[in-house]
């Protein structure tokens, strides 16, 4: 099981799965036999806080899931705790059940949106499951939480990191939850011991590195936390063949930074030597499926990746020219100018193996394949009403730029499939219907906005997002 990141309403901000910012798959595993070389205790460090199992109370909106776990906030007051819930869901035609333990903030969670989505993993019949699934957040209050599940093989749960080794206790459901604070350094291992007597490791970086291996790295001009790229070749999939690059923000620890991606870029580097974009970023109201949010710097960033034929890359701009590393992973650069730096200020200089020198000024999507370069579906807007000739209905309306493969909105914890009522093809129109007197009873009052999740999938894939609906 790996707990992953999605994004949530404001309703639920601050709850770890939904509006915290989740490093996904750095966790290592290995697995190895032998006891432990010291005896836990519970934790009294300052470093560390694990979670202590609780009375299990109903809680979330509708109250279908379970409080059962509780940790000291260590990033700010009041508690952390743990809300687990299960629902069933039709994926091609066959019933799956969803299991959900949902981490944040207590007061969030009494009022979570059970069922709109969230950190869950499918019980595929036959299938045995890890021993342990875990997953590595990162938050805002600059702590680092672990969080997952234990299966039933698993007898036994010790940490050992910073601030000492101590036993793991888990909730009813075999979950739980470590805190480790700001000041955190070195690594943290998971030892599970197992009822056949052995045991499996899983260790974590502290602080978590962002892209693990094999990244580039550029310095930001404001003095903020560094950005760094990566970029991989696609082995199968509509890109098969290709390489798509991404940036991101790094969490420096000790500062306030949010850490953020930008949108992967892809390109066919068997085809050509370089693909290349001169990105401008800076601060949106709302942030979408990637950066920027809010608070992002306004920066001009120079990035893209190159084939095995370049020796070297420079780039030539208002502050000279300099050398760019290359990500071990993908040859992918990077350069950071302040956002008053235009494209046409900067030159990529490109040094092939033969020698030959290739001057790209001013580079706009060179050789790149990316999503924003395609026809793709753009992120929603949905109206949302009573029914004229049923005040018992409400109608949910949406106008999109490509007709849709999979149009659907979960509202209350309740999905409505949007389907084709009209429109073009090039501005479809979509309906659907939330009948409020089927299951729980919902109460909607006009004017007021209510959180939805939303999937919406086109040629290029799906694409999950947050919305709020206000009523009219």
């Amino acid at each position: 099981m790996r707990i992953r990141r999605v994004r949530r309403a404001r309703i639920v901000a601050g709850v770890a799965c939904l509006a915290l910012l989740t490093l996904g798959a750095v966790a290592l595993a290995t697995a190895v036999s032998g006891g432990d070389p010291t005896q836990p205790t519970s934790s009294t460090s300052p470093l560390l806080s694990i979670g202590q199992p609780i009375t299990p109370y109903r809680a979330g909106d509708p109250a279908e899931g379970w409080i059962e776990m509780r940790a000291r906030n260590l990033g700010g007051p009041g508690q952390m705790a743990v809300l687990y819930h299960t629902f069933t869901r039709n994926l091609g035609g066959r019933p799956r059940r969803h299991v959900c333990a949902e981490v944040g903030g207590e007061q969030q969670l009494r009022r979570y949106p059970v069922r709109d989505g969230g950190s869950c993993r499918v019980i595929q019949p036959g299938i045995p499951p890890s021993p342990l699934g875990f997953g590595v957040t990162s938050m805002r209050e600059r702590q680092v939480m672990i969080h997952g599940q234990a299966s039933a093989e698993v007898r036994r749960l010790v940490v050992a990191g910073p601030g000492g080794t101590y036993e793991v206790p888990l909730s009813r459901h075999r979950a739980f939850v470590l805190l480790y604070g700001d000041k955190a350094r070195g690594t943290a291992t998971l030892t599970a011991h197992l009822r056949d007597g052995s045991t499996r490791f899983f260790a974590t970086k502290l602080p978590p590195d962002v892209f693990g291996r094999g990244k580039a790295e550029a310095r930001d001009p404001g003095g903020r936390p560094p950005w760094q790229v990566s970029a991989s070749l696609r082995a199968r999939g509509a890109r098969k063949g290709q390489t798509c690059a991404q940036f991101g923000s790094a969490m420096l620890p000790g500062r306030r930074a949010s850490l953020e991606f930008g949108a992967p870029m892809c390109g066919d580097l068997s085809r050509h030597p370089l693909f290349a974009d001169a990105t401008r970023y800076g601060p949106r109201a709302q942030q979408g499926s990637f950066g920027p949010g809010p608070r992002s710097p306004k920066r001009l960033i120079v990035w893209g990746a190159v084939a095995g034929s370049v020796r070297e890359v420079r780039i030539a701009g208002p502050d000279g020219t300099r050398r760019l590393a290359l990500s071990p992973l993908g040859r992918a650069f990077l350069a950071v100018y302040p956002g008053s730096v235009s494209p046409q200020e900067v030159t990529l200089e490109l040094t092939l193996a033969d020698g030959t020198v290739e001057r790209q000024r001013a580079p706009r999507r060179l050789n790149a394949i990316a999503l924003a370069a395609q026809p793709r579906l753009a992120e929603p807007r949905i109206g949302l009403r009573t029914s004229r000739s049923d005040p018992s209905k409400l109608v949910l309306t949406s106008m999109l730029t490509l007709p849709a493969k999979r149009f659907e909105v979960t509202l209350q914890g309740r999905e409505v499939r949007m389907r084709r009522s009209g429109g073009s093809d090039r501005r479809p129109r979509y309906t659907g219907i939330y009948d409020r007197d089927r299951g729980v009873r919902r109460m909607f009052v006009a004017g007021r906005s209510y959180p939805a999740s939303v999937v919406l999938c086109g040629a290029d894939g799906c694409v999950p997002s947050r919305l709020s609906l206000r009523l009219r």
